[in-house]
C-alpha cells in the first residue's frame, strides 16, 4: 500500500461548468452532482472518474489515462483495487450497474465509456437551482426555465399573510395568475396542494391516489382554488392509463375538476388540457379540437404544443405533428414528457427507430417509469422486435405494485405473436378473473384474443371495449395492429369510428 495524491483538477478551467445527464447535474467548479437539484454525496476519486469520462462521452476512456490523470507521476497506490473502488462507488451514486448499465459501460480489461447523453452548458452566473421538491413535470420546467427576472417576480409574489386580526406569517402564498379571476390562496391550501403535486411525482398508482387526497382536501380548505381543480382533473385523468378504476368513473369527475378550474380561471392551462383528453376519450374530436384552438390562442406552451400534436396524429398529419413535438422539446428540452411526445409523434408517422431513441433517452432520465418501459416496449412491437418488447413489458410491471393489468395485457399480446400461447393464456386467464376486482381494459383483452386467433372473443372484446370508453382508442398509433378482425366489417366500423 503506497501513498495517494490529489490528481490534477479535471476539467479545470474549461467551459461548461455544468454538465447534465440523466436527472443528474456535475458542477465540475464545486465538485458537486445533484439529482434533481438535490445534492448527491460523490467523494473526489469517483469525481474525477466521472469528469474525465464526461470528458469524453461516446468515447473509450483507457484505465491508463485514467491512471495517468487520477494517479499521476510518482504516486503509488494499488491501482486496480483504487480503481475499481471507484468506479464502483461511482455507480452507486448513479444508481447504476455494471450488469445493465445506464451510465458508464465497462470495456473489459480496456477501461470504461460515458454511455448516456450529455447536455452542457456555461456557468450560471449566480442564477441559482431550484431544488426539486418531487412536485413533478411542474416543478420540473420550473427549475430548468425560470430566470432571475422570474425568480425575482416569486419573490416579489410572497408577501407576509395577514391573519385574522392583523398578525403576519412566515408562510408564502403562491404566485399569481394575471387572470382577473385569480383568487388569493391560502397557506394551508396552498401547503396541501404543494404536498399532492409532490404525490404525482412519484408517476405511480399509489402517488397518483395521494395526490387525488391532497387536491381534495386543498379545495376544502379553499373551493375557489382554481389550480388545485385543475391539478386534481389531471390526477383523476392519470387513472386511465393504470389505474383499477373504469373511464365511465374516471370522466365525469375528470370533466366536473376541469370545467370548474376554467369557470374560475380561465388561464389554467393543465384543465384546458385535462379536458382535452375527456372529450378526446369521449370521442368528441371536434369539442376538442376547439380546446385544442383556445388552448394555442393563450400562446406558446409546452401543454398547447402536446396537445396539437396530440390532435394532428388523430388526423393522421404526421409531419406536422413531429415539427410540433420538436418545438415542444425545444420549449422544455430537459423534460422527460417533452421526449415522450416526440417518440409519440415519431411513432405515429411510423419513424420506430427515432421512436425508439426518444424513448430511450426518456428512460435514461428517469429510468424508474414504468409508463416509459411500457411504451418503449409498445414500439418494439409495433416494429415486430417481440424479444424486446417482451423484455420491456416486464421491466416496466416489475416497477409497479398493483401488475399494472394494461402492461400484463400487451406482455401477454407479445408472448402470443412469439409463439408462447402457453404463457398468454395464463395471463389472460389472469386478467379475466381480475376483473371482478378492477377495471381491466378490454380492449386489451380484445388484442390478446385477436393475437391468438380468436375471432369471435376478439370482437365481443373489442364492442365492450368501444362501450367503456376504453383510452386505447384515442391511441391507435401506439398499439399493435389487429390481424385476426382486420376484415370484418364491425371491426372496420369501431376503428373508423375512432379515427374520424
Amino acid at each position: 500500500m503506497a501513498r495517494s495524491a490529489e490528481p490534477p483538477d479535471v476539467m479545470a478551467g474549461s467551459s461548461p461548468a455544468i454538465v447534465r445527464f440523466g436527472v443528474f447535474e456535475l458542477d465540475v467548479r464545486t465538485r458537486e452532482l445533484r439529482k434533481g437539484g438535490l445534492k448527491v454525496r460523490l467523494p473526489d476519486q469517483p469525481f474525477h472518474v466521472l469528469a474525465l469520462l464526461l470528458e469524453q462521452p461516446n468515447d473509450l476512456v483507457t484505465r491508463e489515462a485514467l491512471h495517468q490523470r487520477l494517479w499521476p507521476g510518482d504516486t503509488f497506490v494499488e491501482f486496480d483495487l483504487s480503481l475499481n473502488s471507484a468506479v464502483r462507488k461511482l455507480r452507486e451514486a448513479l444508481g447504476d450497474s455494471a450488469e445493465s448499465p445506464t451510465f458508464i459501460e465497462t470495456l473489459p480489461r480496456r477501461g470504461y465509456r460515458f454511455i448516456a447523453p450529455v447536455q452542457r452548458q456555461p456557468p450560471s452566473n449566480g442564477i441559482p437551482t431550484v431544488p426539486d421538491t418531487g412536485g413533478g413535470r411542474l416543478l420540473s420546467r420550473v427549475r430548468v426555465w425560470w430566470s432571475v427576472a422570474g425568480l425575482l417576480a416569486i419573490v416579489a409574489a410572497v408577501a407576509m399573510v395577514p391573519r385574522a386580526g392583523g398578525e403576519s406569517t412566515n408562510k408564502p402564498t403562491p404566485p399569481s395568475s394575471p387572470s382577473p379571476q385569480t383568487r388569493a390562496v391560502s397557506p394551508e391550501a396552498y401547503d396541501l396542494f404543494l404536498k399532492g403535486q409532490a404525490a404525482g411525482g412519484r408517476v405511480s398508482y399509489e402517488g397518483n391516489l395521494a395526490a387525488v387526497s391532497y387536491y381534495e382536501q386543498a379545495i376544502a380548505k379553499q373551493p375557489d382554488f382554481a389550480k388545485a381543480h385543475a391539478s386534481l382533473a389531471l390526477a383523476h385523468i392519470q387513472f386511465l392509463f393504470g389505474g383499477p378504476l373504469p373511464p365511465d368513473e374516471i370522466l365525469p369527475k375528470a370533466e366536473k375538476e376541469a370545467r370548474t378550474a376554467l369557470d374560475l380561471d380561465d388561464t389554467q392551462r393543465d384543465a384546458r388540457r385535462a379536458l382535452i383528453r375527456v372529450l378526446t376519450t369521449y370521442g368528441d374530436y371536434a369539442a376538442a379540437d376547439a380546446q385544442v384552438d383556445l388552448l394555442a390562442k393563450a400562446g406558446p406552451s409546452f401543454e398547447s404544443l402536446s396537445a396539437l400534436v396530440e390532435s394532428l396524429i388523430h388526423h393522421r398529419r404526421f409531419p406536422e405533428a413531429v415539427a410540433a413535438a420538436k418545438q415542444a422539446k425545444k420549449l422544455d428540452g430537459l423534460s422527460v414528457n417533452a421526449s415522450l411526445w416526440l417518440a409519440r409523434a415519431y411513432r405515429a408517422a411510423g419513424d420506430h427507430a427515432q421512436a425508439i431513441t426518444e424513448y430511450q433517452q426518456a428512460a435514461l432520465m428517469e429510468p424508474r417509469r414504468s409508463d416509459v418501459l411500457f411504451q418503449l416496449g409498445a414500439t418494439f412491437a409495433l416494429k415486430g422486435d417481440l424479444k424486446s418488447a417482451i423484455a420491456k413489458f416486464e421491466q416496466a410491471l416489475d416497477l409497479t405494485t398493483t401488475r399494472n393489468p394494461r402492461i400484463l395485457a400487451y406482455l401477454a399480446y407479445a408472448h402470443a405473436r412469439d409463439g408462447r400461447t402457453r404463457e398468454a393464456r395464463q395471463i389472460l386467464e389472469d386478467l379475466i378473473a381480475s376483473r371482478v376486482r378492477a377495471y381491466v381494459s378490454s380492449f386489451g383483452i380484445a388484442l390478446l384474443y385477436d393475437a391468438l386467433g380468436e375471432k369471435d372473443a376478439a370482437l365481443a372484446a373489442l364492442e365492450r371495449a368501444s362501450s367503456e370508453h376504453a383510452m386505447e382508442f384515442t391511441w391507435l398509433d401506439a398499439y399493435p395492429r389487429f390481424t385476426t378482425l382486420a376484415s370484418e366489417p364491425r371491426y372496420q366500423e369501431l376503428i373508423g369510428a375512432a379515427r374520424r
